[in-house]
């Protein structure tokens, strides 16, 4: 697989990302033009979505996950060749909510893009995500010896640092988010 490969998956998980980011970003912006004192519901609404991500990303116990567990499809590989696959996968990724979710915090980014009322902002946030995750995908296959079953242990070991790495992230933006 060769650099260029990956460069698709890091264009089609920024488009991905992107395309959501711009949709709920324009749902928000209907709904608040619809509703226009719901300012402070979604604010509360987006707050409980990402302290609810926080709370699942430090492990604690007892506390239900909203995962569907569903992966990006293998199938790809074969019907549309490694390329094709590869852009696929990274559209389904940075989207964010397709597919598994790596860490809870990560629910809060379609509230928030929806919260700022703006096609554009809400693009920039996901598209960010899905770039952002994308790099760390490519990275670590980089990384990674050759063989498939090392490159997914290599990501598995490092996940629950991460883990914790993003949900304290995620505290933080609470604090910042209720300081502002």
């Amino acid at each position: 697989m060769g650099r260029w490969s990956l460069g698709l998956h890091v264009l089609g998980s920024s488009l991905g990302g992107g395309f959501t980011g711009l949709i709920l970003g324009l749902l928000g912006s209907l709904f608040r033009a619809l509703v226009p004192s719901s300012s402070d519901l979604l604010v509360a609404a987006f707050l409980i979505v990402l302290s609810y991500g926080v709370v699942v990303d430090l492990g604690i116990p007892h506390i239900p996950r909203m995962d569907s567990g569903r992966q990006t499809t293998g199938n790809w590989l074969c019907s549309i060749g490694t390329k094709g696959a590869l852009f696929g996968w990274g559209i389904d990724l940075g989207n964010s909510f397709t597919t598994r979710l790596p860490y809870h915090v990560v629910a809060a980014l379609p509230a928030y893009c929806f919260l700022l009322a703006g096609p554009l902002s809400g693009a920039a946030v996901l598209g960010l995500y899905g770039l952002a995750r994308s790099l760390i995908v490519t990275a670590t296959i980089l990384a990674a010896p050759a063989h498939h079953a090392d490159t997914c242990r290599a990501i598995a070991g490092q996940h629950e640092v991460l883990r914790g790495l993003v949900a304290g992230a995620g505290l933080a933006a609470v604090i910042l988010f209720l300081a502002r």
